[in-house]
């Protein structure tokens, strides 16, 4: 007789165990990944990160400036437009992807020194405002 009043207990019991570690397991994977998100975001906004993204993405906007001035040379052709209006809208983009050479030639270089680089910015920074 107390083996049947035990036997549905226990049958109540293993899915409720089970659903509790199941949720305590989701509970703690979400955790993890939303603190790896938000160590993430900080980084990205402190200046070593700001950094890093330029040069990583320095490659790719070149790529990019270079298909836009590809770009505004064959509406140039199509609109008959002289060398010299051509000039002014290619300057521009020129001295940009010359400034985006820098950090794709010697980005890797100088990755190993952003974090001190970031220190040092960062306490001066501080030192600017406390002024």
């Amino acid at each position: 007789m107390i083996h049947n009043e035990i036997l549905p207990f226990i049958w109540l019991i293993i899915p409720c165990v089970t659903i509790a570690v199941l949720f305590k397991i989701r509970t703690t994977y979400k955790i993890a990944q939303l603190k790896a998100v938000g160590i993430e975001k900080k980084k990205e906004s402190s200046i070593e990160g700001s950094l890093t993204k330029l040069i990583d993405d320095a490659p790719k906007q070149i790529k990019q400036i270079d298909a836009e001035m590809i770009n505004i040379r064959m509406n140039a052709q199509k609109t008959g437009m002289t060398p010299d209006q051509l000039k002014g809208s290619l300057e521009k983009l020129q001295r940009e992807k010359d400034m985006l050479m820098i950090p794709a030639k010697y980005g890797e270089v100088a990755k190993p020194f952003l974090k001190t680089i970031d220190k040092v910015a960062s306490n001066f920074l501080k030192g600017f405002g406390n002024g």
